[in-house]
């Protein structure tokens, strides 16, 4: 605070441990001398094992391609694709499914929209979200794109499909949120280069650019 006090502009560092049980004493401090976005806290983790950041990632994935059951019921339980009430009636859903037997290794978008069994059970305004990004993403999966595209398509799918929800944001979750919006854009500067690459190809430079 001190130093804060003496020179408003200064860049400061400060490393700590466990800095997730301290945050609320040093936001206090520091908001007595910054204001705004002056100061920022690190997370300490790679942004994909930062749980927002993480459903976005699979989120993508899954428009056009398949996930892990796994994958497929932490990403449904987040909050982040799709609302509280939605999120527990898909669930639900998953749970019958297994109940049925019709439980599978992976699981596609399109595969489980499909399920006759449990159409019943899936939320309406989440299918139409998830139906409309995904037709967005297959309108232009026969092209290729630079990344500077493919980041600004980014944005739009996930917008379409709701992520990452409707409720208030925490401070950390803020934080992550800013972080993958850059981390995005960070991506998509390499289509300056005029480089072309289709979809797959781009969430591949994606990850390695956010892990």
């Amino acid at each position: 605070g001190r130093r804060l006090a003496e020179n408003p502009e200064a860049r400061l560092l400060v490393i700590t441990q466990d800095a997730s049980t301290q945050r609320g004493d040093f936001e206090r401090v520091l908001r007595k001398y910054a204001t705004g976005e002056a100061f920022e806290f690190s997370l300490g983790v790679p942004l994909l094992q930062i749980a927002l950041a993480h459903s976005a990632f699979l989120l993508l994935r899954w428009l056009k391609g398949e996930l892990k059951e796994a994958e497929l019921d932490w990403l449904l339980s987040t909050g982040y694709a799709a609302e509280a009430q939605e999120s527990s009636a898909l669930e639900a859903a998953m749970r019958s499914l297994r109940r049925q037997g019709l439980e599978r290794t992976e699981w596609s978008l399109t595969a489980l929209l499909g399920q006759h069994s449990i159409v019943n059970l899936l939320p309406e305004y989440w299918t139409e979200r998830m139906t409309a990004a995904q037709n967005r993403l297959e309108s232009l999966k026969n092209h290729s794109q630079t990344p500077f595209k493919w980041a600004e398509t980014v944005t739009k799918l996930l917008e379409l499909a709701g992520w990452p929800g409707s409720r208030s944001l925490s401070s950390a979750e803020l934080q992550a949120n800013r972080r993958w919006q850059q981390a995005v854009e960070v991506v998509g500067s390499l289509g300056f280069q005029g480089r072309r690459v289709s979809w797959s190809e781009f969430l591949s430079i994606d990850r390695k650019s956010v892990v």
